[in-house]
């Protein structure tokens, strides 16, 4: 009779060892195919089977470019169980496996990790690629921006002052403005200071019109001076900004209907345009106090002048027959000064000393300063003027008309007539106008 089989009992430490024993069998075929499915002889019969060309090993990259380009294929083509010194994933025959191109984003480029990086492949030192400016290229960017857009010729190279005739065309709207020249309107204000108010009808008077105007073409400047009392044509506002219509009245009333800012600035452009021809090419207006006088002369060093007027009483410094150095009050009394004078109580005089004033300031500018001084003037006083233009804007101009020939200052005064709400009144001379308006149309 057979003897009954005992059956075997297996203890937990067994049925361990033996699962060990065949899960390193497994691995070590799966190994052994990953090897021999890799041997450069296997690789090239299966791409012939598949109709697809043996690739060359890739040669070592030559620029920063090639070779981020290697190391990012690499890092996405090792197999995570494969040993980064298997002598087989050399980066010459995996870099060339990738079927989809691998894109990195150029403001966050993928290091390799130390782990997988093969040793025979550095990284390079201009691997990482900077998309941001650095801090002097914002700088730049930004006054960039605020460089004049309003009709300035491109530089092309050359100096932010350097028009050449080629870059200026003749150029002449349909009635025959000619558009080479520019103007900005200067604007002194009878104030202690300037700045914008809650309501209209607030700005001051405008004791002061000049305008500047630069003919791009011929390089010449010239300046137009306007009576205060020159009865034009000038929009009346309410208090809350609503329009009264037009009116005509002293021009110097133009500024003080607006409210002390840009509404004030703008009226007095429309106040001009009425006068000479709604073509003239106003880049924008420059509105100073009463102080920017004295500021300036004293910035300088003095504005010397001659004196031709009795300041007996008003300032006794001022002796009639003399030349002074106009510094601080002084400078504003002989510009200012009309009310309380004995003999030249007219604003026509006033406006002479005005001119008389700023022919001086010419002078010593050209003589004794550099275009960059009287930038840096305009810095200083920045703070004290109202204006529609960018202080870029502004620059520019100034670096433009210190190169130019200045031809001479232009009068409108008017003729002297009825008073017009108990105020001093002058008229329009049709000649006086004429000849301003031949300066800037095709004759």
């Amino acid at each position: 009779m057979a003897k009954d089989k005992k059956p075997i009992k297996l203890r937990k430490r067994d049925i361990l060892i033996y699962a060990v024993i065949v899960a390193v069998v497994f691995l070590t075929v799966v190994i052994a195919a990953e090897v021999v499915e890799h041997l450069p002889s296997n690789r090239a019969k299966n791409n012939a089977a598949d109709g697809t060309p043996a690739t060359e090993a890739v040669e070592p990259a030559d620029s920063a470019d090639d070779a981020d380009a290697a190391v990012t294929t690499e890092d996405t083509q090792v197999p995570e169980t494969q040993p980064a010194t298997d002598p087989v994933t050399e980066p010459t025959t995996t870099a060339t496996e990738a079927t989809t191109p691998t894109t990195v984003p150029a403001t966050e480029p993928t290091a390799p990790p130390a782990t997988e990086a093969p040793k025979t492949t550095e990284k390079p030192k201009t691997e990482k690629v900077t998309t941001e400016p650095e801090a002097e290229d914002i700088e730049e960017t930004e006054e960039t921006e605020n460089v004049s857009e309003l009709e300035m010729p491109e530089d092309n190279g050359q100096p932010e002052n350097a028009l050449t005739e080629d870059e200026i065309p003749d150029s002449y709207t349909a009635t025959g403005y000619n558009n080479n020249i520019k103007n900005i309107v200067l604007i002194g204000v009878d104030e202690k200071q300037l700045g914008v108010h809650d309501a209209y009808r607030t700005g001051g008077q405008s004791d002061v019109i000049l305008i500047l105007s630069m003919n791009l073409k011929t390089k010449e400047y010239f300046i137009v001076t306007v009576n205060r009392d020159l009865s034009v044509p000038v929009e009346n506002y309410a208090r809350d900004g609503g329009s009264y219509g037009w009116v005509d009245e002293q021009i110097a009333l133009a500024y003080a209907y607006g409210d002390g800012g840009r509404s004030s600035g703008k009226n007095v452009l429309k106040s001009l345009n009425m006068l000479f021809g709604n073509d003239l090419n106003f880049l924008g207006y420059i509105a100073a106090p009463i102080p920017i006088v004295s500021t300036v002369a004293d910035k300088v060093g003095g504005v010397e002048v001659y004196i031709e007027d009795d300041f007996s009483g008003v300032d006794d410094t001022l002796k009639m027959g003399t030349t002074v150095n106009l510094t601080g009050i002084h400078a504003e009394n002989f510009v200012r000064s009309r009310m309380n004078m004995k003999y030249s109580n007219k604003n026509s005089l006033r406006m002479n000393r005005q001119m008389t004033f700023m022919q001086a300031f010419i002078n010593k500018a050209k003589t004794e300063m550099s275009a960059q001084q009287l930038v840096d003037l305009y810095s200083d006083i920045l703070d004290m003027v109202m204006t529609d233009m960018g202080k870029g804007d502004i620059t520019k101009w100034i670096m433009t008309a210190y190169d130019y020939q200045f031809t001479g200052f232009y009068k409108v005064e008017g003729l002297e007539g009825e008073r017009k709400n108990n105020a001093r009144c002058t008229y329009i001379v049709p000649e006086e106008v004429q000849t301003v308006r031949d300066l800037y149309y095709k004759k």
